[in-house]
């Protein structure tokens, strides 16, 4: 079918479903027409991201980055390893590159203003840095999960793997060998996998909370303009919760396996020969830097979340 022949025929269904409302005349828009120029409408003229979500979004912008750096490692790893016989390397590469196009995705549900759906989303991301985090704990398992093949299976790797906070007995393992056994140190540090569980957790399930901010929330200062302009997205400031959480996530993996492997810290070890070596170290650096500068904030400040509903409820250990 050539090009001049998909748009006659897209004209002709439209003309039909014209028909099925308004027989008389038949040129009149049909409502779903109508609420696709609504919606296009809607976000031209929206107004712009508020300042405190640029700044938020900008921290977003170089975790991003370095998590891009991380996808280049994997990949860099294959080749010097001889391609792919180095399954481990290869599940890690095509894990992290997926993670990647979901905070683009992430970036770009939040500027359009669907929250709650970036939260669905970010479930998706954490679940798959769990999955990372279990690969490289157990490296056995990466022949397993190459071949996956169907949803039933995948559900079954998880559950059996992954659930009831299997990866995260996992993490806080890696952490006292961090911290050569000091709990001290580990359990705060393991605690932060825990912040804002509920959000993405209510936002990919039925819930009264995250439906009601996906309708009603509109960005701090905003008058709304009813629940239908909302309902076509509206920035909301909890977006910089969701930011947070994957902050924390992308943090947690980056210090506990990427800068192992390039011998960032503990110089007994030999530092890998790897053109990434400055790149991960200063893009792990930076994250570091973002998830000390948002981790607290003063009552008043602007830069922080100010929240007076139960949801999303921050949890700690």
């Amino acid at each position: 079918m050539t090009a001049i022949d998909q748009t006659m025929y897209l004209r002709e269904m439209r003309k039909r479903i014209r028909k099925v409302y308004r027989p008389r005349p038949a040129n009149r828009i049909s409502p779903g027409e109508e609420l696709h120029r609504i919606a296009a409408r809607h976000r031209k003229a929206a107004r712009g991201i508020p300042s405190d979500i640029q700044l938020w979004l900008a921290l977003f912008d170089e975790v991003v980055a370095f998590w891009l750096v991380v996808w280049g490692f994997y990949r860099e790893r294959i080749e010097r390893r001889g391609g792919s016989s180095d399954k481990l390397s290869i599940c890690l590469m095509t894990v992290s590159g997926r993670i990647f196009q979901d905070m683009i995705c992430i970036r770009d549900l939040i500027e359009r203003g669907f929250f709650v759906q970036s939260n669905v989303v970010a479930r998706s991301l954490i679940e798959s840095i769990d999955v990372m985090h279990l690969l490289d704990s157990r490296h056995e398992l990466a022949d397993e999960f190459m071949r996956i093949e169907r949803n039933e299976d995948a559900s079954k790797f998880w559950h059996e793997y992954c659930s009831r906070d299997k990866i995260g007995k996992l993490v806080k393992t890696r952490w006292l060998w961090f911290f050569n056994g000091d709990e001290e140190l580990a359990g705060p540090f393991h605690g932060l996998r825990y912040e804002f569980r509920d959000l993405t957790g209510m936002s990919a399930h039925p819930s009264f909370g995250a439906s009601f901010a996906a309708f009603m929330d509109s960005p701090q200062g905003c008058q709304s303009r009813g629940i239908a302009y909302n309902a076509m997205g509206a920035v909301s400031h909890m977006s910089k919760f969701t930011m947070h959480l994957i902050f924390l996530r992308v943090f947690e993996y980056g210090i506990l396996w990427c800068g192992p492997k390039l011998s960032l810290y503990r110089p007994k070890g030999r530092r890998a020969n790897t053109k990434y070596y400055e790149m991960l170290s200063k893009g792990l650096s930076m994250v570091f830097s973002i998830v000390s500068s948002v981790d607290t904030g003063t009552k008043g400040d602007p830069f922080y979340p100010e929240f007076n509903t139960y949801w999303p409820v921050p949890w700690r250990t």
